[in-house]
């Protein structure tokens, strides 16, 4: 039976985030806080800072768009670093009432995109056994698919360092490496944006059981993979209304490596018909041509894998939510796939929607998907 849980921003702190520093007035062209990928690790056990240290290092090391500086007005172009230049995990003992705050201050300051790189760490010390890692990650340098990949990447440095070794990486291609083997006529649509002061309220629907395996079977038989699924579906409840897709066109070869793979495609097609006609629609918009539409669209749909990133040697690992969402969206639509199962999750922004609202949205979505699933021959209403 379908499930249903529901959260807002304040549910998930543990105490009050305080207001992060006044910042002083940036240049246009000067990069942001709100343009980061955050990911915030708490780590409990008997942590190596020396080894985590040491595993940034092999990190940024492995993953050269972590490295590259971006270029000034007289600049010759990007500049890419060596890894022992940057890689420095930013040390602070904190109280344990202390941690938003120390968290707010670490990512109140903005990438130094032209001598520094997009990539920072900072590890908060809460207690003998207990810090948090903050890492924040530009996002001209990084999607959201990249984050398990990165972490991957770090447990495995972590484990060879501790043990007094280097890390063996299995072989992946770069960012530069997909650049060119993207196809010609593919435009890049914006990157997605960070919205550090928006309050969404999220509520998870979970998909009755062999949903996963439905959607395998879909791809076989209509080479739809899922993100195309969840879109049909959002397309025909928000009724034919344009949609932006987080389109993260992973090519064979590329799903261990790190970069700005994901860009903001528009999906704009009729929603009435059947399932597969509606899929075809979808299709059509995801492969064609990348031109502008005119207007902005209120709703993002994206696809979150399932499988957690591997804990860190000998600790115990909890990812804490980012404080933040996609801006210039009302609603994100994420299908969501994990260990339990697919879940459909819906966040809306709390000044345009409420939590009932966004309850009885999400319960049609997850209804038209399941059905989709069922009977992709069915109309799809």
């Amino acid at each position: 039976m379908s499930t249903e849980t529901v959260t807002t921003d304040a549910d998930r702190r543990a105490a009050p985030a305080a207001e992060p520093p006044a910042l002083p007035a940036r240049h246009p062209r000067e990069p942001d806080p709100a343009d980061d990928l955050v990911v915030r690790l708490r780590l409990r056990g008997v942590l190596d800072p020396e080894a985590l240290s040491a595993a940034w290092r092999d990190v940024l090391d492995r993953h050269t768009v972590l490295r590259t500086l971006t270029p000034g007005p007289a600049d010759p172009g990007p500049r890419v670093l060596e890894a022992v230049a940057l890689a420095r995990v930013r040390r602070r003992p904190v109280r344990p009432e202390d941690v938003e705050a120390a968290a707010a201050e670490a990512l109140a300051r903005p990438a130094a995109l032209g001598t520094e790189g997009p990539a920072r760490a900072t590890l908060l010390r809460v207690g003998p056994e207990e810090h948090v890692l903050v890492l924040a990650v530009h996002r001209s340098a990084i999607d959201d698919r990249s984050v398990r990949p990165l972490l991957t990447d770090l447990a495995t440095a972590y484990s060879a360092r501790r043990a007094g070794g280097a890390p063996v990486f299995p072989p992946t291609s770069g960012f530069a490496e997909w650049l060119a083997r993207r196809d010609g006529d593919m435009q890049p649509r914006s990157r997605l944006r960070a919205d550090p002061v928006g309050r969404w309220i999220t509520v998870d629907r979970a998909l009755p059981g062999g949903a996963a395996e439905a959607l395998a079977a879909l791809r076989a038989s209509h080479g739809a993979a899922p993100l195309a699924a969840v879109l049909a579906a959002t397309v025909v409840v928000e009724d034919g209304a344009p949609l932006d897709a987080e389109d993260p066109r992973r090519d064979g070869g590329f799903e261990g490596a790190v970069g700005p793979f994901a860009t903001v495609a528009r999906v704009a097609c009729r929603a009435g018909g059947t399932g597969t006609e509606v899929l075809g629609r979808v299709l059509a918009a995801l492969t064609g041509h990348r031109a502008a539409h005119p207007g902005p669209a209120r709703t993002l749909v994206r696809h979150e894998p399932g499988g957690e990133p591997p804990a860190l040697d000998g600790l115990v690992v909890d990812r804490e939510p980012a404080p933040a969402g996609p801006a210039g969206y009302d609603r994100v639509v994420t299908l969501v796939e994990g260990p339990d199962g697919v879940a459909v999750r819906l966040a809306v922004d709390a000044v345009s929607g409420d939590a009932a609202g966004a309850a009885a949205r999400v319960r049609r979505l997850a209804g038209t998907l399941g059905h989709l699933l069922r009977e992709p021959a069915a109309p799809l209403t």
